[in-house]
């Protein structure tokens, strides 16, 4: 207690928001600001209340082009022979070498120009230097000039609280009804789903229900699904996967690393009728739809909208069930952020604006509303300064179908939700202003509220609060703090030869692990991974490994010398 007293003594009290007042906002035109992403899994104009506060506050929209969904690399390519990306841009990495190019191009404004931070990013630069340094000293190219700031950064000296971590979850209650066996490995969840879904095998509206399904939108350099696996080991996917804590790699397409025994084990699970025949194809939308329909039975980490006040209270929901030989990944956090961008285009007609916008979603009330909702609305202070949910909160993040007051924007929650992936700051980053995190798991007040009778029997069953606990205290939590991310601003970027290498490969591994999945027989399957190792071969397979073996002991170093080591 004492030390959560200093940390918070150490910084200023109140780290309230900085942005523009609503009425200056009022006097400034409006502004709807272009936002180029390669992340967001929604195109056109913000709308529902997110759309409305910012509106208010800033006098802002965000329409936003987003590339993944519609036109790729070549539409990328036009907007930069146009010379002009937009107001906002959200690269997938400020790494890659599209990023790499708009930077060299002109494309993007330097924010380190002048006073140009200091004005319009009061908080950043007061709370998170972290991020300014790193942008000069990994990706500026000439050591000073500021062309972005990475994703999932967390402000200076304040800890970052947990209360998940990457488990399975499966239909609890009809976990329950076969008898709740034993999960040893995750090869035994198979056999527990087929007899789950024999169980129930359409919902009350009569459609099928599947064992697992999913979506390949957020496929990058490998099949995401997949990757699951190798966190419920405790690894980071990449090309050499590198594990939380310890300094030990495992190669993605090794033929027995946990990457591939994921796709072994989707293969499988077609075979026995489990896997949604829709998962190659369906959008993230599509997908969260059958979630939210009872029609899905496993999911890889989160309930995706399944828990419903009503179903819970009918005793239907999805709640962890971890493998016993498992060692689940806790995401931490690096004060260096991660790798995803938030820059500002050259060509913006108000570079102050976007700045004191990008500015704000990093302060703990842009933080909290960009994530959870309007304050007031969806949640507030109580009489201690402590963040709560209000009763009409509680049920929007229950059921993100609830309709949200036209006053406040109309349309759902969901609808509403901020349609970019992901946000500056990281949620599990605590608050001076309440000692609490942004995330409002977290929170003392939700902490406290009564349950559904399915989490108590979970509870119950496991005599931990949350699934973060019951890891933790079995010993099996790998609590990564900078596993996945370069942010630790020593890693070197990658040429344009070997930008090609990495993305003909990671072509080749998305569009192989889909096919192996649904592969017809144990022959096709094999088939299909030697036809794949051969392709990546071809482009450049084994200097791709090395230069990933090079970062990964570069990371590590660098672990070692700021966490205290691995081993």
């Amino acid at each position: 207690m004492k030390r959560f007293l200093s940390i918070l003594l150490s910084v200023t009290l109140l780290m309230c928001s900085l942005a523009i007042p609503a009425a200056l906002a009022e006097e400034l035109p409006y502004y709807e600001m272009q936002v180029f992403s390669q992340n967001a899994n929604f195109a056109g104009l913000q709308s529902g209340w997110f759309g409305k506060l910012i509106k208010d506050r800033f006098n802002i929209g965000l329409n936003i082009i987003a590339t993944n969904l519609e036109g790729g690399s070549s539409k990328l390519a036009t907007m930069m022979v146009d010379g002009d990306l937009g107001d906002l841009l959200n690269f997938d990495s400020v790494t890659s070498q599209d990023f790499l190019d708009a930077r060299d191009l002109g494309l993007m404004y330097n924010m380190n120009e002048g006073d140009f931070l200091e004005k319009n990013a009061p908080f950043i630069t007061a709370n998170m230097p972290k991020l300014i340094e790193r942008a000069k000293m990994q990706y500026s190219g000439d050591g000073e000039s500021v062309w972005a700031f990475v994703h999932d950064a967390l402000a200076t000296d304040l800890p970052c609280i947990s209360t998940d971590c990457v488990t399975p979850l499966l239909r609890y209650d009809l976990y329950k009804a076969v008898g709740s066996p034993e999960i040893n490995t995750m090869w035994d969840y198979l056999p527990v789903l087929k007899q789950m879904q024999e169980l129930y095998p359409t919902n009350e509206e009569g459609q099928p229900v599947y064992g697992v399904s999913y979506f390949p939108d957020w496929d990058s350099t490998c099949m995401v699904l997949a990757t699951w696996f190798c966190m419920y080991y405790g690894y980071g996917p990449s090309l050499v996967m590198q594990h939380g804590t310890k300094d030990l790699t495992m190669e993605l397409l090794d033929k027995e690393s946990y990457y591939m025994q994921g796709v072994r084990w989707l293969y499988e699970a077609n075979q026995m009728g489990l896997l949604d025949p829709d998962s190659i194809t369906q959008s993230y939308s599509e997908f969260l739809s059958k979630c939210a329909a009872g029609r899905v039975l496993f999911s890889p980490t989160g309930d995706n909208g399944y828990n419903t006040p009503d179903n819970t209270s009918a005793g239907r929901a999805m709640e962890p069930v971890p493998m016993k030989e498992g060692a689940p990944l806790g995401w931490g956090a690096s004060e260096y952020g991660g790798y995803r961008s938030f820059g500002i285009g050259a060509k913006a007609k108000y570079p102050e604006r976007v700045m004191q916008f990008i500015d704000w979603l990093c302060t703990d009330e842009g933080a909290m509303e960009s994530r959870i909702g309007p304050k007031g609305l969806i949640w507030d202070y109580n009489e201690e300064g402590k963040p709560y949910l209000t009763e009409f909160g509680l049920q929007c993040v229950q059921d993100g179908s609830t309709p949200i007051p036209d006053e406040w924007g109309g349309g759902t929650y969901q609808d509403g939700m901020f349609k970019l992936e992901y946000p500056p700051r990281n949620a599990k980053n605590m608050t001076a202003s309440t000692g609490e995190t942004i995330d409002y798991h977290s929170w003392s007040s939700y902490q406290a509220l009564p349950t559904d009778p399915v989490t108590e029997e979970w509870r119950k069953d496991y005599g931990y609060a949350n699934i973060f606990d019951w890891a933790y205290a079995n010993g099996t939590l790998v609590n990564s703090s900078n596993t996945t991310y370069s942010g630790l601003a020593n890693l070197e970027n990658p040429d344009l030869d070997m930008q090609m290498k990495i993305s003909q490969i990671g072509d080749a591994v998305k569009q192989y692990s889909w096919k192996m999945a649904y592969a017809e027989n144990d022959e096709q399957f094999d088939s299909l991974y030697n036809e794949m190792m051969e392709k990546v071969r071809g482009f450049g397979y084994e200097e791709a490994m090395e230069f990933y073996r090079v970062q990964t002991e570069q990371l590590y170093e660098t672990r070692d010398r700021l966490v205290g080591g691995g081993n």
